[in-house]
């Protein structure tokens, strides 16, 4: 598991439920009733997970409860109908110095394809500081907040590494070639990976959204992710994009 500041490893599986989708019956269809207990750094986690399909209004409705040390860690519900849809409540987690618990619980026609809950151990290798909740909504300018020529902007990815800071390094081993690597994560400050989009009159072939790196207008930066072998040398970009709107002629 990897973030801007941190990495941690995977463990173990506390948990982890497949279930199947069922037809409805006197209003009715419960995918999932699931209630159980786990001992987890010697105190009991109690989880509830429900899903289910239902009237008022007919759609599909997801809860996930959990208490750990006997508090209430989580108390998450949703909605997808017909009518629309929404969320309330806490999504649990646990975290501590050396270890995040982290919960997963889908259905089809909600949030994926799967239909699971997963419950996972995630051991610290590299501490993170920030808050797991941050919001990962997109980022949204508008071209009139920039001065003009910022929007000229198009640097390569060669042209920016001089910014370039070492986030944190983790060495790494492919078990099946017996080969080592490492995964690199880099700060670039002053550069911003921007989108332009557009509003109005509309023409994908007039004006195409376009990816590209420019100067930040703000004391943000953008972070990267690289993979380093004697074969590979790959950046990732695992983190959104700044969008860019501009309305059209």
């Amino acid at each position: 598991m990897i973030s801007k500041d941190g990495v941690s490893i995977r463990k173990e599986i506390i948990c982890h439920k497949e279930y199947n989708r069922v037809k409805m019956e006197n209003g009715v269809a419960m995918h999932l009733d699931f209630k159980e207990a786990f001992v987890v750094l010697d105190n009991l986690l109690e989880v509830e997970a429900i899903s289910k399909t239902s009237y008022g209004p007919l759609g599909d409705r997801l809860i996930l409860k959990a208490r750990y040390d006997d508090k209430e860690i989580g108390n998450f519900s949703a909605l997808r109908s017909y009518m629309g849809g929404g969320m309330n409540g806490k999504w649990p987690l646990i975290r501590t110095e050396n270890l995040t618990i982290l919960f997963t619980f889908s259905t089809h026609g909600m949030f994926s394809s799967a239909n699971e809950l997963i419950i996972e151990a995630y051991q610290t290798i590299v501490a993170d500081h920030t808050v797991l909740e941050q919001n990962n909504r997109p980022v949204y300018m508008s071209a009139s907040e920039f001065p003009e020529d910022y929007l000229e902007d198009d640097y390569t990815f060669k042209e920016v590494e001089i910014s370039k800071e070492l986030v944190w390094m983790v060495p790494v081993r492919d078990k099946r070639k017996g080969t080592k690597a490492t995964i690199s994560c880099f700060y670039y400050q002053g550069f911003e990976r921007f989108r332009k989009v557009y509003y109005g009159k509309w023409d994908f072939k007039k004006y195409p959204e376009k990816s590209y790196l420019g100067r930040s207008i703000s004391d943000r930066g953008f972070y990267a992710i690289q993979f380093k072998s004697d074969e590979i040398d790959e950046y990732l970009f695992p983190w959104k994009e700044v969008l860019v709107s501009h309305k059209t002629d």
